[in-house]
């Protein structure tokens, strides 16, 4: 893949008559390899997230497909089956809970630097900010949507669980069991094992940013060269 976006750049440059020295192509392949090697996480959970919400809509598309008269013998081999579903989410999130969370945590300062300081970013005119600030976008908003996605799909069984109308005690008692298991928040894809990662979460998080932009821009003059903490020009090679 990085060879390929090198060799399109290159093709690129050579068409429009523009003579770019050597070091240019050692940067868009280094660029393309970060890329690539930065979005890998993310390609591999969205694969694992993919292949789980089709395991969750198949467990719902049976009960939804289920008779009344079958509900007492099929209730409890789809209750074990989404419990094994849940286990498999824990599994996930054992191995990309931290790894989210660092990465929604750079993406965010990232982003609030980015908008602190657009001004001196617009000056600079180069393809390496594009670059980072597209990467930045794609893992915030990647790892966002898959995480809630995911969350989303695995609890959305409980609203067919009210469909199941007056039965025996036996399928009362699987249908309370189900519903427990769904409302439990104890298991699904965290930020760092804190809190599970909804659309709720998201908004309180971009809310958290946006209020705290809103209080440091409202505290610094309009003169960005006087940005004495988040100031780009320090942080970039000269």
């Amino acid at each position: 893949m990085c060879v390929v976006m090198t060799t399109t750049a290159y093709n690129i440059i050579q068409q429009s008559g523009v003579a770019a020295p050597t070091w240019t192509y050692m940067a868009i392949f280094e660029l393309a390899s970060s890329m690539v090697a930065f979005n890998l996480p993310l390609f591999l959970l969205m694969c694992m997230s993919c292949y789980v919400g089709l395991a969750f809509n198949e467990n719902i598309e049976k009960l939804k497909d289920c008779h009344e008269d079958q509900l007492e013998k099929q209730l409890p081999e789809l209750y074990y089956s989404y419990l094994n579903l849940t286990k498999v989410m824990c599994m996930i999130d054992d191995f990309f809970a931290f790894l989210i969370l660092g990465a929604i945590s750079v993406s965010g300062i990232v982003l609030c630097l980015f908008l602190l300081n657009i001004n001196i970013f617009i000056t600079l005119q180069t393809p390496l900010v594009a670059s980072l600030m597209t990467l930045v976008v794609t893992n915030f908003a990647g790892y966002s949507y898959t995480c809630t996605r995911l969350n989303d799909k695995s609890r959305e069984i409980f609203d067919h669980l009210h469909s199941i109308g007056p039965a025996s005690q036996n399928i009362h008692q699987w249908v309370e069991c189900f519903k427990w298991k769904v409302t439990d928040y104890g298991w699904g894809l965290t930020i760092g094992k804190v809190f599970l990662l909804e659309r709720t979460s998201v908004l309180s998080i971009c809310g958290a940013m946006t209020t705290f932009i809103a209080f440091y821009a409202q505290f610094n003059t309009s003169n960005t060269s006087d940005f004495k903490v988040f100031n780009a020009k320090q942080l970039l090679p000269t």
